[in-house]
């Protein structure tokens, strides 16, 4: 498996955990922070799988993460720093997901 692949699996489990551990920690975004996590976990099967559904899974949830930062509420230091996390996570998300769906758009067709 190409390591743009494995990147893409390893920020779809690293969400998708990051994800169920803080539907522990929030009120009545709990059950979508678990729909969102049992996603990446998909993501990370598909990817691991050698889909390419996993990689477009992978990167839609990931600009749904870029897309609701603006609004979530912080209110301690340590809120800023996880949220500011999955930011940046979710970055190299998308960057490492559309490389995986180039590298096997480009990859020759065997033949035989």
């Amino acid at each position: 498996m190409p390591t743009t692949w494995r990147i893409v699996a390893g920020v779809a489990l690293a969400a998708g955990l990051g994800e169920a551990i803080d539907s522990f920690f929030i009120g009545w975004g709990a059950i979508a922070s678990v729909v969102f996590a049992l996603l990446f976990f998909l993501g990370c099967w598909l990817t691991l799988k050698g889909r390419v559904a996993g990689p477009v899974l992978v990167a839609v949830m990931c600009a749904l993460e870029i897309a609701a930062f603006p609004g979530f509420t912080r209110n301690t230091t340590l809120d800023w720093i996880v949220q500011i996390a999955f930011l940046v996570v979710s970055a190299i998300g998308i960057v490492a997901a559309v490389a995986a769906l180039l590298e096997r758009r480009r990859r020759p067709v065997p033949s035989g």
